[in-house]
């Protein structure tokens, strides 16, 4: 979650240098951060999903997480338009920041919540516990080692 939490700080620190700093270069590597911010937004987001909410409804909560996803992109983008119209490139980018911003306060809200580190989260460990097996265990499940098989079948 603290992945989550600096991302979005990586990217509304891109959105402030697409709105206070002029140039070709900077511009470049506000690019570059925008895309490494939210290449973690997305494989952040989605696993905090399976660690909180049980496993019966996390299906329902994916399908419901890409629906708000696709909702606020749809109406960003038409609020962006309008600000666009009205405010000009600046209060866009403005308006980008904000946004990270609330991401931000989000991501701190879960991580006074429940905690920083996946680990701590006992899901996890009780949901796998059974399933922990030796190196030889793991050895004796390959096919190869399967007698009840015909070599011949494949």
């Amino acid at each position: 979650m603290v992945w989550l939490a600096f991302s979005f700080v990586v990217a509304g620190v891109a959105h402030y240098i697409f709105y206070a700093i002029e140039g070709y270069g900077i511009t470049i590597v506000g690019i570059i951060l925008l895309a490494f911010a939210y290449a973690i937004v997305g494989s952040s987001m989605w696993p905090i999903v399976g660690l909180l909410v049980p496993d019966k409804v996390s299906g329902m909560m994916y399908g419901a997480i890409f629906c708000f996803q696709q909702l606020g992109l749809s109406a960003a983008s038409y609020v962006v338009g309008i600000l666009v119209k009205s405010q000009g490139h600046g209060g866009m980018q403005q308006f980008f920041i904000a946004c990270e911003a609330i991401g931000l306060a989000g991501g701190i809200f879960l991580i006074m919540r429940l905690g920083s580190s996946y680990s701590q989260f006992p899901k996890i460990d009780e949901k796998y516990k059974d399933e922990k097996k030796t190196p030889e265990e793991l050895q004796t499940l390959s096919p190869q080692h399967d007698e009840k098989r015909n070599p011949e079948e494949f």
